[in-house]
């Protein structure tokens, strides 16, 4: 999950997701799981799903090309 700009709320959470099937999960399904660790205010609107996540020259997931490849979703799609 990164943080993007947002043009109501500053900025919000997206889940950029990878699953090995391909298979979409509902917003709601998310949710769910997410419900016992985050405030209602703080679960995701958008769902991104990727082939994979980028990483860094040693592995790591690079949270720094996520959040520059994302910065803009809530400008280009619909508020939720």
């Amino acid at each position: 999950m990164i943080s993007a700009e947002h043009p109501r709320w500053q900025e919000r959470p997206v889940v950029l997701a990878v699953t090995g099937d391909g298979e979409q999960i509902p917003i709601e399904e998310i949710h769910r799981l997410l419900s016992g660790s985050f405030a209602t205010w703080q679960l995701p609107d958008t769902v991104i799903y990727l082939d994979a996540l980028p990483r860094t020259s040693v592995g790591k997931l690079d949270k720094k090309a996520m959040r520059a490849a994302y910065a803009d979703v809530y400008r280009t799609r619909a508020p939720g």
